[in-house]
């Protein structure tokens, strides 16, 4: 196990209280995510010979979303890719704009 630096764990903690995702450090957290990496991964090299994608993340309430949704965006945007989403749409207002 490595050594965590004293500001790393208290960003991370300071976040968690106020009930949100941390902004760095998410590697720390990512478990049982490992079947998506690659997915993710050859989708980004599909887009990037010039295909196209669109990802909707969706699950029950404590399924891992919101923490996962920053994790797909950091790995396209190291591929230089941008990203965008959103957290909180439920399923009558999805089916309300349907």
């Amino acid at each position: 196990m490595r050594a965590i630096s004293r500001q790393r764990r208290d960003e991370v903690v300071d976040a968690l209280r106020r009930g949100t995702v941390p902004m760095q450090s998410l590697d720390l957290f990512a478990v049982g995510l490992e079947q998506f990496h690659g997915t993710l991964t050859e989708e980004l090299e599909a887009v990037k010979a010039g295909g196209t994608k669109f990802k909707a993340v969706r699950g029950e309430y404590g399924t891992g979303k919101t923490f996962f949704l920053p994790l797909a965006g950091r790995a396209s945007q190291a591929t230089w890719f941008r990203n965008c989403g959103s957290t909180g749409l439920r399923d009558r207002d999805a089916s309300a704009s349907a």
